[in-house]
C-alpha cells in the first residue's frame, strides 16, 4: 500500500461511525506502533470485545464499516471471515477480518485517534499469525505466497532486535481462547500443534525462507519454545485439538443421519442441512 493511501484510509476511519467498536491490528498496527518500518500490504480490523456479542452482531458491525468502501471483490465472505478488495485512493486495498477474534479494551491504545492494538497484543498476535501462515491449510490454499511467509518473519526479527520480547502469557492464553470459535466454525486443523514440535521448525521454515540466518532463526525457536511451555497455554491447546475432533465427530453424524432427521422433524431438509455445513466450513460455497 503507498504512503498516501494509506495515510487517507487512516482518515476515513476517523470518519467511519462505527470508529468506537473498530480495532486496527495485524501489520497495520505493528506500523502504528512503529515496531516495523515497512508499509503494511493490507488492513486488518477486529472490533472490541463485548462478552453480549453475537456472530450477527459483529457481521452487522462489519456491513456498517464495508459500507463506507467502493467494495470491488469479495475474496472471502464467510460468516466468520471477511476479505473483501475495495477501491481507494485509485488503488486496490485488501481489508480483511475474522469476526471471532475480537480484542478486549486493555489491550488496545488510541494512536491518532484510531483505536489499535497495542505493542504487545500486535507483537503476539504476529507471532500466532506465523503458525497459519506454516499450515497445510494456508500453503495448500489459492492465497499461499511464500513471500508472505518471509516477510512475516522478517517483521517478527525486526521487532525482536528493536524491542524487549513481550512474551506475555495472559495475551497468548486469550488468543488461543479466541481460536476455540474460529476452530469450531472455520477450521479443521489445530495450526497450534506445530509448537509441540520445536525441533521441526528448523526445517520447516527453510524450506519457505532460503538462506535464513541461523542465529535469528535459532532466537525464534527459542521464544515460540518458552512461550509455548507455559501449562496454562498447553491446556488451551489440547482443547483446541478437542474442539475441533468434536466438530467432525458432529458433522460425520449430520452427514449419515439427517434422513433420520427428516423422518422425524418436517422442517429438518437437505437445503438446511447443507446450509449448515457451509457454515462449519465441510463444504466451500
Amino acid at each position: 500500500m503507498k504512503k498516501e493511501t494509506l495515510d487517507l484510509l487512516f482518515k476515513q476511519l476517523n470518519k467511519i461511525n462505527e470508529n468506537s467498536k473498530i480495532v486496527i491490528y495485524g501489520s497495520t498496527s505493528l506500523y502504528l506502533n512503529k515496531l516495523i518500518t515497512r508499509l503494511p500490504n493490507n488492513l486488518d480490523i477486529s472490533f472490541l470485545y463485548n462478552e453480549n456479542d453475537t456472530l450477527l452482531d459483529c457481521n452487522n458491525y462489519w456491513q456498517n464499516f464495508i459500507s463506507n468502501f467502493n467494495i470491488k471483490t469479495k475474496l472471502i465472505d464467510s460468516f466468520l471471515v471477511k476479505k473483501y478488495e475495495v477501491l481507494f485512493n485509485n488503488e486496490i486495498v485488501v481489508i480483511n477480518c475474522v469476526m471471532s477474534k475480537n480484542i478486549f479494551k486493555r489491550h488496545t491504545i488510541k494512536i491518532n485517534n484510531l483505536l489499535v492494538a497495542n505493542l504487545e497484543y500486535s507483537y503476539s498476535s504476529t507471532l500466532c499469525q506465523l503458525f497459519y501462515f506454516l499450515s497445510k491449510d494456508y500453503i495448500q490454499s489459492a492465497f499461499f505466497q511464500k513471500e508472505k511467509i518471509k516477510q512475516i518473519i522478517n517483521d517478527i526479527f525486526e521487532i525482536v532486535d528493536k524491542f524487549n520480547v513481550f512474551n506475555s502469557t495472559e495475551i497468548f492464553n486469550e488468543i488461543l481462547e479466541r481460536e476455540y470459535n474460529f476452530s469450531f466454525f472455520n477450521s479443521n486443523q489445530n495450526y497450534f500443534n506445530i509448537v509441540k514440535a520445536y525441533d521441526k521448525l528448523w526445517k520447516i521454515i527453510p524450506k519457505y525462507y532460503k538462506n535464513i540466518d541461523k542465529e535469528k532463526l535459532g532466537n525464534l525457536i527459542s521464544i515460540v519454545k518458552n512461550i509455548f511451555e507455559n501449562k496454562s497455554i498447553v491446556k488451551k491447546i489440547e482443547n483446541i485439538d478437542f474442539i475441533v475432533l468434536t466438530k467432525r465427530k458432529l458433522i460425520k453424524y449430520l452427514i449419515s443421519n439427517y434422513k433420520k432427521f427428516d423422518e422425524q422433524f418436517k422442517f429438518w431438509y437437505e437445503p438446511q442441512i447443507l446450509d449448515f455445513l457451509i457454515v462449519f466450513g465441510l463444504i466451500p460455497v
